[in-house]
């Protein structure tokens, strides 16, 4: 698994690209939970937005200032699932503070 070239030899571009596209559609039920229907859920929905757009910014940090390798590679994979955890579980929690009366 961790013989990839995204893993390997990848300028990192791609972590970048897919982290933007992850975060811009976590974005999208997150506004939903704290805009729509702002009940019980927004600071947790808030608070995951505001983690999302944290492991974005280090993410591009990483990619444009960190040296090219292998270690370099790790740490966006490192970062980019980190974030997608963090949507996930952040919107999982609003969901359910949302349905619970």
């Amino acid at each position: 698994m961790a013989n990839q070239p995204a893993l390997r030899t990848s300028s990192g571009n791609v972590w970048v690209i897919v982290g933007f596209l992850f975060a811009a559609a976590s974005m999208i039920p997150l506004s939903a939970l704290i805009f729509v229907s702002p009940g019980r859920s927004a600071p947790v929905a808030w608070a995951t937005a505001v983690a999302v757009v944290v492991f974005f910014a280090a993410l591009l940090l990483t990619r444009f200032l960190a040296r090219p390798g292998a270690g370099r590679l790790r740490r966006l994979a490192v970062y980019f699932l980190t974030m997608a955890a963090v949507a996930l579980i952040g919107i999982l929690v609003s969901a359910f503070l949302e349905a619970t009366p």
